[in-house]
């Protein structure tokens, strides 16, 4: 609070953000070595999600086609 009140706001963020990650070292020891993904890998799960998403569109315009909603 007193760095704020000083004006100092990018110090005070910057202390805070320095104790929370040394408290979460403390506390968390899996948050150390997060899992780090490959550039291949991101790239496969984007064909993925994206056969998913044209699959689950082409699906939805099938059943639209077929059953169409009712107006009461």
């Amino acid at each position: 609070m007193r760095l704020l009140l000083e004006k100092r706001g990018q110090e005070a963020e910057r202390k805070l953000q320095q104790r929370f990650l040394s408290w979460q070292r403390e506390h968390l020891p899996n948050s150390q070595n997060p899992t780090r993904r490959t550039v291949a890998e991101i790239d496969i799960e984007r064909d993925i999600a994206r056969m998913m998403r044209m699959t689950g569109a082409a699906f939805q315009s099938r059943v639209s086609r077929n059953y169409p909603q009712r107006t009461p």
